[in-house]
């Protein structure tokens, strides 16, 4: 018998792992992997939802602003009045401008 043998005789039986020990580490970490891949997630679609907001607003004040003041008289809103329609309507394109209160 060689010497690497023999130590390993004298050392007994191997004590079994249960299986949870080996696997509960790797479901921790990836549970950890998860939600920092679900957290960049929110960020990108508030990223992207701010984004679509504010080329909604520009649009809809460029469409009013380009209006001639009759125009504007005719459907009930003032050019003072541009900025917070705009608002209101990138936020919810579906609003109502004459319910909106300011």
């Amino acid at each position: 018998m060689g010497y690497a043998h023999s130590i390993h005789q004298r050392a007994g039986p191997a004590h079994a792992v249960p299986f949870s020990h080996v696997v509960q580490p790797m479901h921790t970490a990836g549970e950890a992997v998860y939600e920092a891949g679900a957290a960049v997630g929110r960020l990108v679609m508030r990223l992207v939802r701010g984004a679509q907001i504010r080329s909604r607003k520009r649009s809809a004040v460029a469409a009013l602003a380009s209006l001639d003041d009759r125009t504007l008289r005719d459907i009930g809103i003032s050019r003072a009045d541009i900025g917070h329609i705009a608002h209101s309507l990138a936020h919810d394109p579906k609003a109502d401008y004459r319910t909106t209160s300011r």
